[in-house]
């Protein structure tokens, strides 16, 4: 790996730890930045890219590495988790990248919050992103994660159906969010899927 490459990777092995990203979600970016479901032997315009998408999420990557500390400090967590908030806008992202929504931008996206929120929250909505508590921003995450899941399984059963793919269940019933991601990426390699977003409707 060139030098370039491997300080790039460094700086996403510490986005993943700043954003708090879990396995399935930190796959499914790598996945919408550049195809691929691990960071290693990606190239450093590659991994430029995912740090691209990372920053989008709210990585703020620093000059110097943060000092380990040998002792929890009040109020200075170890590793703090990133709000759920930070993981929909990931999420967001990939799905424009995917061609599900039109519209990949901060403001598309606290209109699709607005509209969700209000359905979720007894018709009270909630105007930004930013401004979701963890509750309703982990119910959202989890709307998010079913509409994008639903449109890549629909897309697969097409190409199934056009003769285009073959084997296993392309709408992988019961398969987890990750591998439904996974699989659509492989076929978008393997052939490339023209698609049309549709309206950023929500979880329909």
């Amino acid at each position: 790996m060139q030098p370039d490459a491997k300080r790039l990777l460094v700086l996403v092995q510490i986005g993943r730890r700043q954003l708090g990203l879990d396995d399935e979600t930190y796959r499914t970016l790598l996945a919408g930045a550049c195809g691929v479901r691990s960071a290693k032997g990606l190239s450093a315009a590659q991994l430029a890219q995912v740090l691209a998408v990372m920053q989008q999420a709210g990585f703020k990557p620093t000059a110097k590495p943060a000092v380990k500390q040998s002792v929890k400090q009040p109020g200075r967590p170890f590793a703090p988790r990133a709000s759920a908030a930070a993981v929909i806008r990931a999420v967001w992202i990939t799905m424009a990248r995917h061609g599900v929504v039109r519209d990949g931008s901060d403001g598309a996206l606290d209109a699709w919050v607005a509209r969700q929120s209000s359905q979720l929250n007894g018709g009270v909505g909630v105007a930004r992103l930013a401004w979701l508590d963890d509750d309703l921003a982990a119910r959202l995450l989890e709307a998010l994660k079913r509409w994008h899941k639903r449109v890549l399984q629909a897309r697969l059963a097409d190409l199934t159906r056009e003769g285009i793919t073959t084997g296993a269940n392309p709408a992988m019933v019961g398969a987890s969010y990750r591998a439904v991601v996974a699989a659509y990426e492989e076929s978008r390699h393997v052939h490339p899927i023209p698609v049309t977003a549709p309206p950023s409707g929500g979880d329909r």
